[in-house]
């Protein structure tokens, strides 16, 4: 696989996981929450996203065997 697959599946992953997370916000409801979803968008989705990313990235440490960004194999950028 190239580095340019395996760096965009890289980024994608937590990029979906963050938005799936935000928009399927069910949990947050019966918690009496509510979230004006148009003005907290963009940084609650990031957030996620990289809070993913740095979760994923230590488990990946830990156990190597499971894809948690989508792919084992890290980018090598050597041009």
């Amino acid at each position: 696989m190239s580095d340019y697959v395996v760096s965009a599946i890289r980024t994608g992953v937590p990029v979906v996981i963050g938005w799936l997370v935000f928009t399927v916000n069910n949990w947050i409801e019966p918690l009496g929450v509510e979230v004006d979803t148009e003005t907290v968008a963009g940084p609650v989705i990031g957030a996620l996203i990289w809070g993913y990313y740095l979760l994923a990235r230590w488990l990946e440490q830990k156990y190597p065997q499971i894809k948690w960004l989508g792919v084992s194999s890290t980018p090598s950028y050597d041009r």
